[in-house]
């Protein structure tokens, strides 16, 4: 092989048949690790290279890096291509981790957008139904279904951009 490196793949056996250009070995230089991800699909256009991240390893509880998006994949122009699975996002870390290890896994948290005194609800007090998404309010002991428009989430918490007021509240499940 042109570079040194550790094995990380063998797909032949002594004794196997093997066709031209047929990869046979996968060799990885462990002074060379990369982070890669693949994010959901509806996420990925909301990606460019130069963005910022932050990068937790399982490895190293406690422990977070800074890094940069290196890498995105060249064409994002349709959803097939998206479907596709040539999805992978390569994020270079902006200082060396101790001890990166390949095979690690790796939370990789990427802000696309933030916003500032909007109102939120966890996602637990917000329906759907039929496309349409509501929260019940209750006033005077009498709830009452409300619509509302939705605006950025996140596992903990999604924005309200119309349909509620501050102060009103919201019923739980």
């Amino acid at each position: 092989a042109p570079i040194n490196g550790q094995v990380l793949s063998l797909s032949i056996v002594p004794g196997s048949q093997v066709r031209a250009f047929q990869a046979v070995i996968t060799l990885a230089d462990p002074a060379e690790l990369v982070l890669m991800s693949i994010p959901a699909v509806e996420d990925l256009n909301k990606l460019a290279v130069g963005m910022q991240a932050v990068v937790r390893l399982s490895s190293q509880q406690g422990q977070e890096y800074s890094a940069t998006i290196s890498n995105i994949p060249l064409d994002l122009t349709s959803a097939s291509e998206l479907s596709s699975g040539n999805n992978t996002v390569q994020v270079t870390l902006n200082e060396q981790a101790d001890e990166l290890r390949l095979g690690d896994a790796a939370t990789i948290l990427i802000k696309v957008d933030a916003r500032q005194d909007v109102l939120w609800l966890p996602p637990a007090a917000i329906r759907s139904f039929q496309g349409q998404d509501f929260v019940f309010v209750e006033s005077g002991g009498v709830q009452r279904r409300v619509n509302v428009v939705l605006g950025l989430k996140a596992n903990d918490r999604v924005e309200i951009v119309s349909g509620l007021e501050e102060g009103q509240q919201v019923v739980g499940q």
